[in-house]
């Protein structure tokens, strides 16, 4: 599936404009994208994204960009995915993706979440906090009841993504991997060309209620909400976390940075680094430390 071909399943199809953008106007809509999110402004600067082109592989092609967003080598994988792919159509989730990938990739521990089954009538109620989510989102008990898992999910993406993790999500018949998030939307690195542009209109709320139409003799529509340009798409997050089949995150990974800010708490020579210390030491040594702080 190519991105002149994606439309999620809510969207109203008759609204969706897609084209090919020039290199000037992908730079306008990365400094679009650097103003409403800010906080990853690097990383927009300078995503080189893993293309899946008119494969349906983007659940693959999602992880590797994952991977690539974490700081793991993908050398071996950017170029030569689609002879791991081999033709196929697409998978149903990231789950299934990983159950035939992750060993051949070999990117490392990685955290799988089910949100939901195939069914779409069960929902994964490990992760639940009902108190801190609704004190993330301001709400009362009534509103949280209204739809627990619609905010759950987004207090478990806002929790991840607040602490720099990027996150694979598969939600909308799409895996892309979200970098960050605002009142209103999710910023993704998505996995198409810069040049790719899509822009759609939602028809439904985050409680299913069709929302383009005609009530009381007036038609309906709403905002645009998803936004494809510059190998990113900025996507309304309540359509996301009430679409989310599944996610996946590797765990913290440990850089130099961060050794050097614990470096200068002094608290360097306790865990036997020095210059030479490799970067398995490294990493080691800044597990502990994180663990001993939780």
């Amino acid at each position: 599936m190519y991105a002149s071909d994606y439309i999620s399943m809510t969207v109203d199809k008759s609204s969706a404009t897609h084209e090919e953008i020039l290199p000037t106007i992908v730079e306008k809509y990365k400094q679009q994208f650097m103003n409403e999110f800010p906080q990853v402004e690097h990383i927009i600067a300078n995503y080189k994204a893993v293309d899946q082109g008119e494969q349906g592989a983007c659940s693959l092609v999602g992880f590797i960009n994952l991977a690539s967003l974490n700081g793991i080598d993908i050398s071996s994988t950017r170029g030569n995915w689609t002879r791991l792919w081999d033709n196929r159509q697409a998978m149903e989730d990231i789950g299934a993706m990983l159950d035939t990938f992750s060993e051949r990739l070999n990117f490392g521990s990685f955290h799988y979440i089910p949100i939901n089954g195939t069914e779409e009538i069960y929902y994964n109620k490990v992760h639940w906090n009902p108190k801190q989510c609704q004190t993330h989102f301001g709400i009362t008990m009534k509103e949280y009841n209204k739809a627990p898992f619609v905010f759950e999910n987004g207090y478990l993406i806002e929790t991840l993504l607040a602490s720099n993790t990027p996150v694979e999500i598969n939600a909308l018949e799409h895996s892309r991997t979200a970098i960050a998030y605002n009142d209103e939307h999710i910023l993704f690195a998505d996995n198409w060309a810069p040049s790719a542009y899509l822009e759609s209109t939602q028809k439904a709320d985050m409680y299913g209620k069709v929302t383009t139409g005609i009530k009381g003799g007036q038609e309906i529509k709403c905002a645009p909400i998803e936004l494809f340009a510059a190998s990113f798409s900025r996507v309304n997050k309540w359509f996301i976390y009430s679409m989310m089949r599944d996610i996946v995150f590797f765990q913290n990974k440990t850089t130099r940075k961060e050794l050097r800010v614990v470096a200068k708490r002094g608290e360097l020579k306790k865990y036997g680094l020095n210059s030479n210390s490799t970067d398995g030491d490294i990493k080691n040594a800044l597990k502990k430390h994180n663990n001993k702080k939780k």
